[in-house]
């Protein structure tokens, strides 16, 4: 009977271990979303084939989105003017998204470039809190149309000063895809701050064996934040199950060894 009784002792001492202990404790990540504009351009530099590519490289973007609100798009195309035709007040589900995109057609037109970035700027400013990551994608040959005006990284026009300020305010980070027969990244180089690896071929962003292709993409999603990097250690003085287990069971073995001593042998 003793032998019973310290056997369900044993077995609620490791059942009471186990609710104490059982094994580390991590906190979830904290979670920063991401805000995301395209900034497409549909100048007739760009040609129909061009614009058909940068569609192809917004669905993939799209495609790849975790799900939740984590990551958001918006979509701002420029022609001889710009207008923001997606926010991240719209619906963000991915198969919405992708069809609104492949609807998108074609200007075949001016390239007010400079136009197109701040509407990006109005539309971080207005839709995106303060906390999320930002990154604008700008989609273009680099080849404003007219130059005078709408070139962003132009030095004497204020309005392209004011809008490199804003981006900078705003902790806007800008990556560039050069897209069509005729391209000219130095155009656009104080938008990626003349930073190589801020710069791609789209024939790269869409062929999934290039490195490229894999460097772009690192661009994008939420940032997860690990809040608790060192999980709760075991309790100090206190057994886990297991061993309190191997535990009882020495001592059960040494109980009924002594018990089977104080047996008188039977003939």
């Amino acid at each position: 009977m003793r032998i019973r009784a310290l056997a369900a002792w044993l077995a609620t001492v490791a059942t009471g271990l186990a609710a104490v202990w059982s094994g580390p404790v991590r906190a979830a990540p904290i979670v920063i979303p991401q805000d995301v504009v395209f900034v497409a351009d549909s100048g007739a530099s760009i040609t129909s084939f061009g614009w058909t590519q940068i569609k192809g490289v917004m669905q993939s973007v799209n495609a790849m989105r975790p799900p939740g609100l984590v990551e958001r798009l918006g979509i701002v195309r420029f022609g001889t003017s710009s207008q923001t035709l997606y926010t991240f007040q719209n619906d963000q589900a991915a198969v919405t998204v992708n069809g609104f995109i492949d609807d998108l057609a074609y200007l075949n037109s001016g390239s007010a470039l400079l136009a197109g970035v701040q509407d990006a700027i109005a539309l971080f400013d207005a839709q995106s809190p303060e906390i999320n990551s930002r990154l604008m994608v700008v989609l273009s040959d680099g080849t404003p149309n007219p130059p005078l005006t709408q070139n962003p990284c132009s030095l004497t026009n204020p309005a392209a000063v004011t809008a490199r300020a804003d981006l900078a305010t705003l902790g806007v980070e800008t990556i560039v895809v050069m897209v069509g027969p005729d391209r000219n990244p130095a155009n656009l180089g104080c938008l990626y701050n003349f930073d190589p690896a801020r710069v791609f071929a789209i024939e790269d962003v869409l062929n999934s064996a290039s490195a490229n292709h894999d460097a772009f993409f690192s661009h994008f999603g939420p940032t997860y934040i690990d809040d608790d990097p060192d999980p709760d250690p075991q309790p100090v003085g206190v057994p886990t199950p297991a061993t309190a287990l191997l535990l009882g069971a020495g001592l059960l073995g040494v109980c009924g060894a002594r018990r089977a001593a104080r047996t008188p042998a039977t003939a």
